[in-house]
């Protein structure tokens, strides 16, 4: 199955970014995850009663967000959402990429650019990608 991904909110260390399908696997340390029984754990557990409704049973991921750290060298991607006023923010459900040691201020040969994750997280879901749109 074909999938075309858009950028579409980006900040200074964030970049957010939407799948035209949803992604049902991720990895966190090294395992496969399944992000839809991820997200309903996400629900219950580090969102606030009144935001709970952003994420319903039996969905997986349609939009991301890759990371890179503020305070070391690390690049993560998170699960988000979508707000109803149209704002995006990322969850705390890491679904990619290699948490590296702050102690040691992180470690460069771990980051990729984002279409390495973006490749990656659909290689996994079995997805090709059609195109990426960046503006």
């Amino acid at each position: 199955m074909e999938v075309q991904i858009e950028l579409i909110k980006e900040n200074h260390h964030q970049r957010f970014y939407k799948f035209s399908t949803q992604l049902t696997k991720g990895v966190r340390l090294g395992e496969k995850i399944n992000l839809i029984d991820e997200m309903v754990n996400e629900r219950k557990v580090n969102l606030k009663p009144e935001y709970q409704y952003l994420i319903t049973e039996g969905q997986g991921v349609d939009v991301i967000c890759i990371s890179n750290a503020t305070t070391h060298i690390e690049k993560l991607v998170f699960a988000a959402i979508k707000f109803s006023d149209g704002e995006y923010a990322r969850t705390r459900l890491h679904i990619a990429g290699k948490m590296t040691f702050m102690i040691t201020g992180g470690c460069e040969k771990e980051l990729y650019k984002d279409e390495v994750y973006l490749r990656y997280l659909c290689k996994l879901n079995g997805l090709k990608i059609s195109k990426i749109i960046l503006d």
